[in-house]
């Protein structure tokens, strides 16, 4: 039996954006797998009307509730995808492991007794600053009653992606910091997502998937998820899209007021910080620029510096398939005041990650005796050094459409491939997130060249639904890189 770790603070869980189920009225409208949502009828999905309940009509961020009828009530257990937009693997794992190695009290957020692990629950269509609002209201009303057991018990946030552009405005502008003992973000887009940018801009219409892109465009925090640094190339300059006129489907004015939101979270650094950060991932979209009336995405083409308009290092041409590097580093942190944190990973993956529990799971201890031993220093550059596969896969493949992988080895010297034989190659896990009775699919990647290979499965091979994608070397190695995960759906 595992010895558990007394908490003596309390611990809150913020999911990012889809991470919450949200229910209408009592039913869930957004906890639907996209697999069930597929067998919806023919009607439904003709009419494009999928998920049309979640389109945002005037949101009042000095609103707790809206008129709509749509509440928060927990958080996605399992996988949730909304192809070309964002895909996260649920937050069943990193609540297991919370419980299974530490000593906390888990309760539910409306209940009254004395806990000190909540799930944090959000409408995540909605102005962050809601979020936040309704963030500080849970710790004012539970901190104080944690603190009759434990009088000098702190705040621990554990932030995914967007959950920690909520902490960080909670923290800074709400009175938060006085309160808080560390924000532990994973992949949070603190400069925010070009991703979400192409989405926004492009859409996503692979038929017969419905087009979603009109019901994410109508959500205030899809516009404080947009970069907010100069990463759009018009002519000879590098513009804001917050300056930027000609972006189809953006308004401008919503562009701007999500850059003025996030400028307002940069940290104060009354609390520790620690950034968990994705890298690897060379599917990442770094930059864009407009042709013909069109939103060109790049994943080769760095910005210039946020800060200070010079060059980027080539290093900083990474990310997490969602969230790149340069936008992953909180705003008052310099690259080389990492902490040891950048893991081969990618983004909707990161809460669900071994790895990053490990490393999780050795601050939160740290945080129970002394923080001095918090800070370990490590730069960048270093951390770019370090063995990963890098995943290039589609987020949907339709019927009678051949699935095709592609994973590359990387930072790892010619001499320790060949002496290593590339670590027995590449091999691919495929497992149905529903279960249903049918077995994972294993495959071995073909090797294409020294370090990339390909994987091709036929259209049979796979039934209809959506799958967790597990990819690691064929033998183990002390120099080979770790097993990285994604998502993807297949259509029936």
């Amino acid at each position: 039996m595992t010895q558990k770790t007394a908490m003596k603070d309390i611990v809150v869980l913020l999911p990012g954006v889809m991470g919450s189920v949200l229910q209408k009225d009592g039913k869930d409208i957004w906890n639907i797998s996209v697999e069930a949502a597929l067998r919806a009828t023919i009607e439904i999905i003709s009419q494009r009307s999928l998920f049309k309940e979640l389109t945002l009509q005037d949101d009042d961020p000095e609103r707790d509730e809206l008129d709509d009828g749509i509440k928060a009530s927990g958080l996605i257990q399992d996988a949730r995808l909304v192809p070309g937009f964002f895909k996260v693997d649920g937050y069943s794992y990193i609540r297991k492991q919370l419980i299974k190695n530490f000593d906390v009290t888990p309760s539910n957020v409306n209940d009254d007794n004395k806990a000190n692990f909540f799930e944090f629950a959000y409408d995540w269509r909605r102005d962050n600053r809601v979020a936040a609002r309704l963030l500080q209201k849970l710790i004012n009303k539970k901190l104080p009653r944690w603190q009759e057991v434990y009088p000098q018990a702190k705040v621990i946030l554990i932030a995914h992606s967007m959950g920690g552009l909520v902490a960080r405005y909670y923290l800074e502008h709400l009175g938060g910091a006085q309160h808080c003992k560390a924000l532990i973000t994973l992949g949070t887009p603190y400069r925010g997502s070009v991703k979400i940018l192409e989405f926004l801009a492009n859409g996503y219409q692979k038929r017969p998937f419905p087009d979603l892109t009109e019901v994410v465009r109508s959500f205030t925090s899809a516009y404080q998820l947009l970069p907010i640094y100069p990463m759009i190339n018009v002519g000879a300059n590098w513009q804001r899209v917050s300056e930027t006129d000609e972006i189809p489907g953006v308004v401008k004015e919503q562009a701007r007021q999500g850059r003025e939101f996030v400028k307002l979270l940069k940290g104060s650094r009354s609390y520790t910080t620690k950034p968990i950060i994705g890298v690897g991932q060379k599917s990442t979209f770094q930059s864009a620029q407009i042709s013909d009336g069109r939103l060109n995405v790049s994943k080769e083409i760095l910005p210039p510096h946020p800060n200070n308009g010079e060059p980027l290092f080539p290093s900083y041409c990474t990310g997490d398939d969602t969230v790149p590097l340069v936008s992953a580093i909180p705003l008052e942190l310099s690259s080389n005041e990492l902490q040891d944190v950048p893991l081969i990973e990618c983004h909707g993956s990161l809460q669900s990650n071994p790895q990053v529990w490990n490393l999780l799971k050795s601050y939160l201890m740290r945080l129970q005796d002394t923080i001095e031993d918090f800070q370990n220093p490590m730069s960048i550059q270093a951390a770019q050094q370090r063995a990963g596969i890098s995943l290039t896969i589609d987020d949907l493949y339709l019927l009678n459409e051949p699935v095709q992988l592609g994973a590359e080895i990387i930072n790892v010297e010619p001499e320790t491939l060949n002496s290593s034989r590339n670590f027995g190659g590449l091999n691919a896990r495929i497992t149905p997130v529903s279960g249903s009775g049918r077995s994972p699919v294993k495959e071995k990647f073909k090797q294409e060249n020294d370090t990339q290979y390909r994987l091709i499965l036929d259209p049979s091979v796979l039934a209809p639904g959506l799958y967790h994608l597990e990819v690691e070397t064929g033998r183990a190695h002390d120099l080979a890189p770790k097993a990285v995960h994604d998502l993807f759906q297949v259509m029936g």
